[in-house]
Formats: structure tokens, sequence, C-alpha cells
């Protein structure tokens, strides 16, 4: 426990390298991103770590994600398309009984995982990481 403590400790504390620039792979080989005066800005890929294939692909910009991102299934097949729109300024979602403000926006496409074919699209909204939840807002249009 006191080990994981340290850990968090030091990874909260310690100084960004406002130096580093150029690619960089994680060590796990999960991720590579590029980066210049220590931040993310430029192109980022992730990958499923058991199989080795593409998770995600992606554009930075000041350490903000930007641009349209792809994510794709464990067997590389695409299953969102994502179109950046940036911080969240006024829309709020009910959550059991409550109000809540998303921090992000973005334009989603959804495909279905057996045939690849448009299921849906519209306006979401997440706190964090669109891959681990995300809220559907307004009108989507959807396909059959």
């Amino acid at each position: 426990m006191l080990a994981a403590i340290a850990t968090a400790y030091l990874l909260f504390t310690t100084p960004i390298d406002t130096t580093l620039n150029g690619f960089i792979r994680s060590k796990d080989g999960s991720t590579e991103t590029y980066y210049r005066k220590g931040k993310k800005n430029g192109i980022f890929k992730s990958y499923y770590r058991k199989t080795g294939t593409l998770e995600a692909l992606g554009f930075y910009e000041n350490d903000t994600p930007a641009g349209t991102w792809y994510y794709f299934d464990a067997d590389s097949r695409i299953s969102m398309i994502e179109e950046k729109r940036g911080l969240n300024k006024d829309k709020k979602i009910n959550i059991e009984g409550k109000l809540h403000q998303p921090k992000y926006q973005s334009y989603l496409k959804e495909y279905d995982p057996k045939t690849g074919a448009l299921k849906g699209e519209g306006l979401v909204l997440y706190f964090d990481d669109i891959e681990i939840d995300y809220y559907k807002y307004g009108t989507w249009k959807e396909y059959r």
C-alpha cells in the first residue's frame, strides 16, 4: 500500500519534461505518441495489449485530443469514428435523477461490429474517455 502511495505521489509531483520531443513508445508498446516541448502534439496510436492490434488512432494538439479519432475492436474492425468538438460548455444530462454536465462533446458515428455498416450518428457527451462511457444527446440518425 505504501509503495502505491509513493508511486502515485511521484507521478503527480514529478515535473513534466518540457524538453521531451519526438516519437515516444510506451514501455509495454501499447501506445505511440508524438511530443513537442513536453506536450502531446501529433499522431497518437494505442494498441490492444493482448493482440497488439490497433485500438485507437487520433491526433493531439497541445495535450488536447483534436480532430477525427478512429476506434477499432480487437479484430481490427472499425467500431467508432469521433469528431472532437471540444469542451461542453452548456449541455446537461440527467443521470439517476440528477443533472450533470459532461466535460466534452463530440460527433460520433457508431458501426456494427459484425457487418461494418454504419448503425447511427449524432452528438455525444462524455466525462473523461469516450471509450469508457458516453451519452447520446439530441436527435440521432439511426440506420438499419
